[in-house]
């Protein structure tokens, strides 16, 4: 049973996840951001040419067109939708086959865009 007062909140921190987190965080203070950046960039401008649209220096792009989020989301990947528009940002964490992924769910069999304006 939880106590009346403040104690109820006391619980004991997640330690392991602690650890692990701090372990994390100084492995990535520690990198070089220039070439963590040009991985990103790569990444999202990689994703853009294959759905013939220009690169665009940036890791955060959108595309806009009908069902697209919903044919991102069916395929596994995650992005967002902003103003109507898919906004996909690609990290450190992403490689190309996560981009060939997300291309994949973007065309349809004949290899063609589902994108709009």
């Amino acid at each position: 049973m939880l106590a009346a007062d403040a104690r109820r909140l006391d619980l004991s921190p997640a330690w392991f996840s602690w650890s692990g987190t701090a372990v994390s965080l100084e492995l990535l203070a520690g990198l070089d951001g220039a070439p963590v950046r040009a991985h990103d960039v790569r990444l999202a401008d990689r994703f853009l040419e294959r759905l013939g649209l220009p690169a665009q220096g940036s890791a955060t792009v959108t595309v806009a067109g009908d069902g697209l989020a919903e044919r991102l989301a069916d395929a596994g990947v995650r992005a967002a939708v902003r103003a109507g528009r898919v906004r996909a940002s690609f990290r450190l964490y992403g490689d190309e086959a996560d981009v060939d992924l997300a291309v994949a769910a973007l065309l349809d069999r004949a290899g063609r865009r589902a994108l709009g304006g």
